[in-house]
């Protein structure tokens, strides 16, 4: 996955893999792209198992989410997520393929990290930051971290 404008100079991805610091994520690169950089993530899957019968689960195929992070040194940071389709190998159990799903990452179908939706709260809450303000900062549109807080809000789970 990597080419040939992987960004030189600082050692992004030692530098991300201690900010994301997630071990069964694998960084493949870390690309300049517009006013920042773009990390290229994949999740390590090691027997994956079917949320319904607990068989052994394969991949069958990936998705692509791209997700607005916070700052990577003074660089805007969108985390660009390989994520995995899974199928379960049992043929008697009736679970439909799923894409597998990391709430240390992102919260399925919210625009943010769960880093920077952590910094949005954070920033609002302690320095009354508008989301306008927020947007500015992560380097997104104010209605991208709106939609994320709005997710999260609504979100039982958090």
């Amino acid at each position: 996955m990597s080419d040939s404008n992987h960004v030189d100079g600082p050692d992004y991805e030692a530098l991300a893999q201690e900010i994301l610091g997630f071990e069964d994520v694998t960084i493949h690169d870390c690309l300049p792209e517009g006013e920042g950089l773009v990390m290229v993530i994949e999740s390590n899957l090691i027997s994956p198992q079917c949320p319904r019968c607990g068989e052994q689960a394969e991949v069958i195929d990936q998705t692509v989410v791209e997700l607005v992070d916070t700052n990577l040194g003074c660089q805007f940071l969108k985390i660009r997520w390989f994520q995995h389709q899974l199928d379960c190998q049992n043929a008697e159990c009736d679970q439909a393929p799923w894409i597998h799903q990391d709430p240390r990452i992102a919260s399925p179908g919210c625009p943010l990290t769960t880093r920077a939706v952590e910094l949005a709260r954070d920033d609002m809450r302690k320095y009354s930051f508008t989301p306008e303000a927020i947007a500015y900062r992560l380097g997104c549109e104010a209605d991208t971290v709106r939609r994320a807080l709005a997710h999260f809000s609504d979100s039982p789970s958090h």
